[in-house]
């Protein structure tokens, strides 16, 4: 999972670079297949890069509970842990529905 992740923000900033470019601004069908797919792409990097953020607090919060000797500071760590492991698996699950496969028909008038 987390190298198609990696892959759809390589996309997604490949996207952002190519919808500052001139010549992609005055191609206007180029132009709008980027941002359409620019826009479809947002919502998943977003919550990836939210889901990095906090695998990585989670992380340094582990390191600094294996290294405190203070019981006020373990304590805390621990409550972190909790409350990161807890957004992790949010996030996760946020990112397993925002990867599965859209309904072409979603955007067909009915």
């Amino acid at each position: 999972m987390l190298d198609k992740l990696q892959e759809v923000e390589s996309r997604f900033r490949e996207l952002t670079r190519l919808l500052m470019d001139p010549g992609v601004v005055t191609d206007r069908h180029a132009y709008r297949e980027y941002t359409k797919e620019h826009a479809n792409l947002e919502p998943v990097v977003k919550c990836y890069q939210e889901y990095q953020r906090v695998t990585r607090e989670l992380q340094e919060s582990k390191e600094l509970l294996e290294q405190e000797k203070d019981d006020e500071l373990r304590a805390m760590a621990q409550a972190e842990i909790q409350k990161l492991s807890e957004e992790k698996e949010r996030l996760y699950g946020e990112l397993m529905i925002l990867l599965l496969p859209k309904d072409p028909n979603d955007e067909k008038s009915i």
